[in-house]
């Protein structure tokens, strides 16, 4: 690849945000901001799909494939070489899973 200004520009941002992240505490916050958004998503996908009464099946499905996928992403990588965003994206997928396990025990009682 050639060095552009907009190349160098991506190289200068990712490491930066690197560094950012090499910081415990921050990268534990990120971690659970992820979390918290995948229950939130659960929770906007599950009552949005069951207000609706629309297409749950197709729903659930793709659900499905996107945390399937993002798990054999994840699980693919080896452990010592993962992205800081893919841990990122796993705690996203653990909240939306816990979300999604929740409202369907808040459903069934």
């Amino acid at each position: 690849m050639q060095r552009t200004r907009l190349n160098q520009l991506v190289d200068q941002s990712r490491s930066q945000i690197e560094r950012w992240l090499s910081n415990p505490w921050r990268l534990t916050s990120m971690y659970i901001i992820g979390f918290l958004a995948g229950f939130l998503f659960a929770n906007i996908l599950s009552t949005g799909s069951g207000a609706q009464s629309r297409q749950d099946v197709l729903i659930a499905f793709v659900t499905l494939l996107f945390i399937e996928w993002i798990s054999s992403n994840y699980y693919s990588q080896v452990r010592e070489k993962r992205a800081t965003l893919a841990e990122i994206i796993h705690w996203f997928k653990l909240g939306l899973m816990y979300g999604l396990f929740l409202d369907a025990f808040k459903l069934g009682s």
